[in-house]
This record gives structure tokens, sequence and C-alpha cells, in this order.
């Protein structure tokens, strides 16, 4: 049996997240929508397929061509 990965946990955790929220109301279902979003790139940042240097140099570049 295989095991889940990090984006696959974020992903089920935000899932239900948003069936939790949207029983509740809108307002949590947009929050439950973002750490859904959030939890997949923790995910993604601890599996090492996303690099935060390389998003930090493409945001100071846009901020630089202003």
């Amino acid at each position: 049996m295989s095991s889940f990965s990090y984006r696959e946990w974020g992903a089920i955790i935000g899932v239900g997240l948003v069936i939790v929220g949207s029983t509740l109301g809108v307002g949590i279902t947009v929050v439950a929508i973002i750490l859904g979003i959030v939890g997949y790139l923790v995910g993604r940042f601890l599996e090492g397929e996303l690099d935060v240097e390389e998003i930090q140099e493409r945001v100071r570049g846009r901020s630089n061509r202003l």
C-alpha cells in the first residue's frame, strides 16, 4: 500500500475543510479554500518541488520593472 504525498494530504485536508466550511457559510468556505491552497504549497515545498528563492526573484524582478 502506497502512502500519500504531502501534496495529496494537503489536498485531502483542503477538501475536508471546504466541505465543513460550506456547511457553515460562504466566508468560512473561502477561508477553507485558501487554507487548502496553502496546504498544497507547503506540501510542494516539503517535497522540494517549490523553489521559494525563485519566486522571490520573480517578485523582485517585477517590482523593479514598475
